[in-house]
């Protein structure tokens, strides 16, 4: 019957149009970070700073790359979290930075500083351990165990201009934390080792320096406002 045709027809049609509005899920895109132009910047925003962060040293020439290298990491998240850097990595730097050591164990930052300026850096900053003393205050029991530990530190930060080749930050930081850190096995933990903890270390370093970050971008700041 005609009837019972056209229903079927009806309900054929809504099906089509059911199944044409009806779209597989869109894959997630991952999100890109980069830069942002200037330009694309709001008003209250200034444009990056390029830094260059050295790798950093060691007072005591006996101890491992550990405490330097943590205390980098930490140093260098710390100024991203302000959003004012670029960070500029040593190895895009022409030269390896140690060729530029001083018989103090420092870097030769005026000179380091004149070739950085070529490279569009605003300035160039050196960060050095000067101590890390850690004495266990107590843990837990077991294979896997939290181990707390009173643990203190100097950081000594240095930052020259790139345009000039002038120092224009030089801070020593002191702090006095507890910090925790997993520890895993039977051995001891000696002063030495949890003075070589990375979990200490960064804990330690990160109080230090966090007082310092804001000194930095004022620094740099100021190198833009004398460059107008």
């Amino acid at each position: 019957p005609w009837g019972m045709r056209k229903l079927w027809f009806c309900l054929f049609l809504s099906g089509c149009t059911a199944l044409s509005g009806s779209r597989a899920p869109e894959k997630s895109q991952s999100i890109e970070t980069r830069d942002v132009p200037v330009a694309a910047r709001g008003e209250d925003e200034g444009p990056r700073h390029r830094l260059l962060v050295l790798p950093f040293l060691d007072e005591r020439l006996d101890s491992s790359k550990t405490p330097a290298d943590v205390s980098r990491q930490t140093v260098v998240r710390e100024l991203l979290r302000t959003g004012q850097f670029v960070i500029v990595s040593p190895e895009d730097f022409p030269q390896d930075p140690k060729k530029f050591m001083t018989e103090d164990n420092d870097y030769d930052l005026p000179q380091i500083a004149k070739i950085a300026s070529g490279m569009g850096v605003s300035a160039v900053l050196e960060g050095k351990v000067l101590s890390i003393k850690a004495r266990r205050a107590g843990d837990s029991m077991g294979l896997i165990r939290q181990t707390k530990a009173q643990v203190s530190t100097q950081v000594r930060l240095r930052m020259y201009a790139g345009k000039n080749g002038k120092e224009v930050l030089n801070e020593v930081r002191a702090a006095d934390t507890e910090a925790t850190s997993t520890r895993v096995g039977d051995r001891q933990d000696t002063a030495a080792s949890l003075a070589e903890d990375p979990e200490m270390i960064r804990t330690a370093v990160r109080k230090a320096v966090l007082s310092a970050v804001p000194n930095v971008v004022r620094a740099v700041e100021k190198l833009r406002w004398e460059g107008r």
